[in-house]
């Protein structure tokens, strides 16, 4: 038996018996089978004798469908460091799944000419004992984070709607109810348990690993994967909420509304807006971070007259939030304030890579729902010739920024070059640092990868 493959299963935790069947295997495959597709059959088989075959799903046929090789589902950092070693070894592609929300092709998927890492398995929520901190797993969405830390009375500045999932929220940045409170979720990062592109298995904070823990916080998925997030916690648990439902007719007042609220000159950093505006309603959502009566600061939008209260001004828990407000806010185009706190206090966090504009902005997100496919390319030039003409506008009336928030992006955009250069190439110093293969640039499918910036 070749020495190097020896070595490698025993690095896995393989019996030289476990180590024949694999090569077994790997010869019994058919003629007309690339080297790929052996390479991805001898991954599937190693993982599955390394991490047992209930962790390894391997498809029956991989020639009708487009499918993974195979889905690994680890449910531990040893699990994924194992994986990675294989990955290594046999040089496989791969893409890795949290929520799988992302609306982009190929962000959390992958088709037979490589494996997917689903890392559901691995979704535990816990608190400290004295409540300042959650660790959360990668494969837990937002809202099991909260119904799991808000009996305790603290919330966790994270994602807005309960499906979406941990990993890739905190890893694009992360806009919450509460980021003009507290900053964006990433800066809620206190430390990372992280598994290199070689397999080993790191902390990043603000003392180990000092470097990393500043990429990772927007940074995306190009430094490892990650396993465990330990996150500050915030003593909010009770807060208060409305939303208004308003006509397409009545845009450009809500859109007055907005600004009065946002360009207060004694703004209210508890409060939060979200507005949703549609081709047939315009929804906007009313967040204040404590238990009160309606705030002062959201009379603008009181001045106009809602065409339905859809949920009536209520003091509620921030679990409760959550489960209402993924029924009634849209998927349509969205603006979010951004104060000019938010990167002052990612600064005090000891910072992250993504140049957040040190003033009051917004951010834009266009969205678009069809039906039928042969509508594709259609739809989507509208929404990037949508895009564009916001930002003919913006430089027009100098009000334009140059930054591209990753968790909202396209496919065909660039967060990581809108950080600024000296940002992107610091980025890109720390991935050679601890990936020299590049194999995370290499062999990774989807998500925006330094190789692309």
């Amino acid at each position: 038996m070749n020495s190097t493959f020896s070595d490698f299963c025993h690095n896995i935790g393989l019996s030289e018996a476990s180590a024949v069947q694999i090569q077994k295997a790997s010869r019994q495959r058919t003629v007309g089978d690339t080297d790929e597709g052996s390479r991805i059959h001898s991954f599937c088989i190693a993982a599955q004798l390394s991490l047992g075959s209930e962790k390894v799903d391997v498809p029956p046929s991989q020639t009708c469908i487009a499918e993974p090789g195979c889905i690994v589902l680890p449910h531990t950092s040893n699990d994924v460091s194992k994986i990675m070693k294989i990955i290594n070894f046999f040089d496989v592609k791969f893409a890795i799944r949290s929520g799988g929300h992302s609306p982009n092709p190929g962000w959390s998927s992958i088709g037979s000419e490589g494996v997917l890492l689903d890392m559901q398995k691995m979704n535990h929520v816990s608190l400290s004992s004295d409540n300042l901190v959650a660790t959360v797993g990668p494969g837990a969405r937002w809202g099991e984070v909260i119904a799991a830390i808000s009996p305790r009375r603290v919330a966790v500045v994270g994602g807005r709607i309960p499906i979406v999932g941990v990993a890739g929220l905190l890893l694009g940045g992360g806009y919450s109810y509460l980021t003009g409170e507290f900053g964006t979720a990433a800066d809620s990062v206190k430390n990372y348990e992280v598994v290199l592109a070689d397999g080993s298995i790191v902390h990043a904070n603000g003392d180990e690993n000092s470097d990393l823990f500043w990429a990772l916080k927007g940074g995306g998925p190009n430094f490892g994967v990650i396993t465990r997030f330990d996150l500050f916690t915030v003593s909010i648990s009770d807060v208060w909420y409305e939303i208004m439902l308003y006509t397409p007719d009545q845009a450009f007042h809500v859109l007055d509304a907005f600004a009065q609220w946002q360009q207060d000159k004694d703004f209210d950093i508890k409060s939060s807006v979200t507005l949703s505006i549609g081709l047939d309603i315009i929804t906007v959502a009313l967040l204040y971070s404590t238990p009160t009566d309606p705030p002062s600061c959201f009379k603008p939008f009181y001045a106009v007259q809602p065409a339905q209260v859809a949920v009536p001004s209520t003091n509620g828990t921030s679990a409760q939030v959550y489960e209402m407000a993924y029924g009634v806010v849209s998927s349509e185009p969205m603006r979010h304030h951004v104060a000019a706190n938010v990167a002052d206090f990612g600064r005090s966090r000891g910072g992250n890579p993504m140049g957040i504009p040190q003033r009051a902005h917004q951010w834009w997100t266009t969205l678009a729902d069809w039906r039928e496919a042969k509508d594709d390319e259609l739809v989507r030039s509208v929404t990037i010739e949508t895009t564009q003409q916001w930002k003919k506008l913006g430089i027009q009336r100098g009000s334009y920024l140059p930054f591209t928030f990753m968790n909202d992006a396209s496919r065909d955009q660039n967060p990581l070059a809108s950080y600024g250069a000296d940002n992107l190439s610091k980025l890109k110093v720390i991935s050679r640092k601890y990936d020299p293969s590049q194999l995370l640039q290499r062999l990774q499918v989807g998500g925006f990868l330094l190789l692309r910036a």
